[in-house]
């Protein structure tokens, strides 16, 4: 009751570009550019990104940095990885140990998009259905789960016949 909620507008791709411009001159235009498309279009973020990145000496490991920070892309491999038919427990475990997100924010991801799995249909819904019903169980509900929370419900569900 004693906080204020702020809405706030997501910032354009090409403004969150040019603010990394601004702040850091000689920046390849590439990384700016994935920069402006995982922060979307939060300020913060892309500042955040652009400071771990700024160190770096090659575009190319740059670009891999910034990669690797997006958690929605990793979300979705993850989940796509855990719902389909074949599902590999290896590239699994190689998904969640690339993950330096908070595991909370990445299973909230892979919650929404089993949901959109499940109103589509089709051969992976009953695996999304699954999948839903563990990451929804008390084990989550006891606090924010860490990685192997995470990997053991994951685990749990890839050698699950479906």
């Amino acid at each position: 009751s004693r906080c204020t909620e702020i809405k706030l507008k997501a910032i354009p791709a090409k403004d969150l570009m040019a603010l990394i411009d601004g702040v850091a001159e000689g920046i390849p235009a590439a990384v700016a550019k994935q920069i402006a498309e995982v922060a979307d279009g939060s300020a913060r973020k892309a500042l955040v990104l652009l400071h771990q990145v700024m160190g770096m000496e090659s575009e190319q490991e740059q670009l891999d940095a910034v990669q690797k920070s997006d958690t929605k892309r990793q979300a979705i491999e993850l989940a796509r990885a855990i719902v389909s038919p074949n599902a590999d427990w290896v590239k699994v475990a190689a998904i969640i140990d690339g993950i330096d997100e908070e595991p909370e924010s990445v299973r909230r991801l892979v919650l929404a998009y089993c949901w959109a799995i499940l109103k589509k249909g089709g051969p992976m819904a009953k695996r999304a259905d699954l999948l839903i019903d563990v990451f929804k169980a008390p084990m989550f509900e006891t606090g924010v789960p860490g990685k192997a929370v995470l990997g053991s419900a994951c685990y749990f569900v890839c050698n699950k016949k479906a």
